[in-house]
């Protein structure tokens, strides 16, 4: 029984040096990172990645996962893992498939490699393995030609690689940032020859901010919701849930006059009457009948409007004492400020 290396994982064909791009983007849905690439400026298909994946602390990756798994889904995917995959058995197979994670005490490849779950960074290491070994082949991944026409001029289709967790709520923005392993072999051509990498985080590409509301706790359709809105950041005001619709403390309290103003301006509006920030007196995150803007927001308002500020508890945290449940909105990957 063996473990399978990086050269061992993948089959370089030797070809004429050529230029191509390889990007990577990100997508978030609420704290989920979906991560994906594509091949730009040339045939050749990418044969293996090793990328590290990062977020700014205190936020950690707490989960990878929605990668293919042999046997139980397609070979046309990048589902050899040389960090982890075990071989073994007459006629050779797959005793292990592992996981696309490298471990960061491997002692076959000391350091270089981010600490792994539960910490802001993890090493992937993803490979492809496929016979005829041709780009042509009908058992290669996708990812240059979509059919006979272009994703867009000289590009192929986006395709998934894995999706990640990101948890921990800090005050201030997650991003996310993506960039070559190098030591573990970094982006693989069927050409040898290396690609230049797109990737947020890298060769000064902005990274990726995450949102700051997750949602579902106000119901499934609390992220939609923020979304069809414009994304409005007082929703990820640490207080907002208790009414604070300003995001501000007047005097001794964060829930003042200052908000109730706001708020009769809102209350019982239909969604074509709101005026500007008007959204931001949808406390509970919840639509009352035609009103997003209605009797049961007023009812949190009066709760806790004049209560000293440390009688107002962050909308992640539950409060016991007055017998109102929480987390009743978010969950948040990080508070907002006006």
């Amino acid at each position: 029984m063996k473990k399978l290396g990086l050269i061992g994982a993948v089959l370089l064909v030797a070809a004429a040096p050529a230029l191509a791009r390889v990007d990577i983007k990100c997508a978030a849905d609420g704290n989920i990172v979906t991560v994906s690439y594509r091949v730009v400026g040339e045939p050749n298909k990418v044969r293996a990645f090793a990328l590290d994946l990062m977020v700014t602390s205190p936020a950690v990756i707490g989960d990878v996962n929605n990668y293919p798994v042999y046997p139980t889904t397609s070979l046309k995917k990048y589902w050899v893992y040389p960090g982890s995959i075990v071989i073994g058995g007459t006629p050779p197979d797959v005793t292990d498939a592992g996981t696309p994670v490298a471990n960061p005490y491997d002692p076959c490849v000391p350091g270089g490699t981010q600490p792994g779950l539960d910490s802001n960074g993890v090493t992937i290491e993803m490979g492809s393995l496929y016979y005829p070994t041709a780009d042509s082949s009908p058992n290669s991944p996708a990812g240059v030609k979509t059919g006979s026409s272009w994703d867009q001029p000289g590009a192929g289709a986006w395709e998934q690689l894995l999706k990640f967790r990101v948890d921990k709520r800090p005050a201030t923005p997650v991003y996310v940032a993506i960039t070559e392993n190098t030591i573990r072999g970094g982006v693989v051509l069927t050409n040898p020859a290396s690609p230049e990498v797109n990737a947020p985080g890298y060769n000064g590409k902005p990274k990726f901010a995450l949102d700051c509301l997750i949602g579902g706790n106000a119901g499934a359709t609390e992220y939609a919701n923020w979304v069809k809105y414009g994304r409005p950041k007082c929703w990820c005001y640490p207080r907002h849930c208790r009414g604070d619709i300003d995001g501000k403390v007047q005097g001794a309290f964060w829930v003042s006059q200052n908000d109730m103003v706001i708020f009769r301006t809102a209350v019982g509006k239909l969604d074509n009457q709101l005026p500007v920030n008007g959204i931001c007196a949808d406390i509970d995150h919840k639509v009352q009948g035609a009103f997003r803007v209605s009797v049961n927001d007023i009812v949190i308002l009066r709760k806790y409007i004049g209560q000293l500020v440390g009688n107002v508890p962050t909308c992640d945290k539950a409060d016991v004492p007055r017998g109102y449940p929480a987390p009743y909105t978010g969950p948040y990957n990080w508070w907002t400020a006006p």
